[in-house]
């Protein structure tokens, strides 16, 4: 079976320091009921402030979403700029070298919906997809 793997490119802005609304997404995706084939990779920053515990507010950060919690695996990847392109494709990039991707991806973008355009498309030229 393949494995779908959705990347959320979190730009969390004053939407979270002010009222936790990409934490609630968070909670809300961490509650989900997903199968082993499922995996949802986040890539956070743009903020100044978290109400989730152990998101950096300093530095952007990937993880992966469980069944209950999130699970970090990497706890700094520089003080990016979340409204460069070039940040939302090395995160494709990181995703496609980290084999978490199989056949079908999906990118979703949360607030930055025209930076994410022109960074898919860019990034979807360049990176090959994987063999099985």
């Amino acid at each position: 079976e393949d494995t779908v793997t959705i990347m959320v490119y979190m730009c969390a802005t004053d939407l979270e320091s002010k009222s936790g609304m990409a934490s609630n997404d968070l909670a809300e995706m961490a509650s989900a009921n997903l199968s082993d084939n499922v995996n949802i990779i986040v890539y956070t920053g743009g903020c100044k402030s978290w109400r989730t515990t152990g998101i950096s507010n300093s530095v952007n950060q990937i993880y992966r979403i469980r069944q209950g919690g999130l699970q970090q695996l990497v706890s700094d990847d520089g003080s990016k700029v979340m409204t460069d392109p070039a940040t939302l494709s090395s995160f494709i990039s990181w995703t496609a070298a980290n084999r978490r991707i199989s056949r079908r991806a999906r990118a979703s973008c949360w607030i930055m919906e025209r930076y994410c355009k022109t960074a898919i498309s860019t990034t979807i030229t360049t990176v090959p997809p994987k063999r099985k």
